[in-house]
């Protein structure tokens, strides 16, 4: 058996946190989508090397410090190169990729979607029928 230990770390939130969070995200998405549209245009891959630099006057580059800015871009980088070696990989040996995906017992079960009120009546009915397990109390709930 193996155990993994894990760590969690809680940060109250502040306002200069969730704006470098908001500059991260943008940078990322910013630098992915122009990978992207070069990927699938020309079926090229732009490299870290190649849009750092130019990168440099964005505005969501600028608003970080530039050590994260950079470990953004590599770690992008590094999700395209995985992402090209598993196509790579599926179009050599397609058939040791799974093709359908197990979401497990759980998931694959049938859901029955009961309207509100419906799911009232069932529930008053069973406690009134002295139904066990099944009890009904009040609940109150705020308007947002």
């Amino acid at each position: 058996m193996n155990l993994i230990r894990t760590e969690q770390i809680r940060i109250n939130s502040t306002d200069e946190l969730s704006s470098l969070c908001h500059f991260s995200k943008n940078l990322w998405k910013e630098v992915n989508y122009f990978i992207r549209q070069e990927f699938f245009t020309h079926e090229k891959w732009i490299r870290y090397n190649t849009f750092a630099g130019a990168l440099k006057t964005s505005k969501n580059f600028k608003n970080l410090n530039d050590q994260t800015a950079q470990q953004i871009l590599k770690v992008l980088d590094r999700s395209w190169n995985s992402f090209l070696k598993s196509i790579k990989e599926w179009s050599k040996n397609p058939e040791n990729w799974k093709q359908e995906a197990n979401m497990g017992r759980k998931s694959n079960q049938n859901f029955v979607q009961i309207p509100p009120f419906k799911l009232i009546q069932m529930l008053q009915y069973k406690a009134e029928e002295g139904i066990e397990g099944v009890e009904l109390h009040p609940i109150r709930s705020n308007a947002l």
